[in-house]
């Protein structure tokens, strides 16, 4: 079970975020590149407006920054794993 905190602040605005692009996607397909961009840019900003201001110990900077960090690629890897989903199930409606 992951932390509670870990949750509240990776694990629910990720799903808020996928849950988000993915409604929206149904009528505005490139939400899901502009949403990848948005969200890297949040992940990476937060590490200088959150993290380093935080004045946390180095070594518990570096280890939050590396988990910023990490969320970048799982969240593009998501969107575009969703965005495929949409373009497949498209393809199928207007094949059959």
């Amino acid at each position: 079970m992951l932390p509670p905190v870990l949750t509240l602040f990776t694990a629910a605005p990720l799903a808020a975020g996928l849950t988000i692009a993915a409604v929206m996607g149904r009528w505005w397909r490139s939400v899901f590149v502009v949403a990848a961009i948005v969200a890297v840019i949040l992940e990476i900003g937060s590490i200088f407006t959150l993290t380093i201001p935080a004045d946390f110990d180095t070594g518990s900077t570096l280890a939050l920054s590396l988990c910023h960090i990490a969320m970048a690629p799982v969240t593009v890897i998501a969107l575009f794993a969703l965005r495929g989903r949409r373009r497949s199930q498209v393809q199928k409606a207007s094949d059959g």
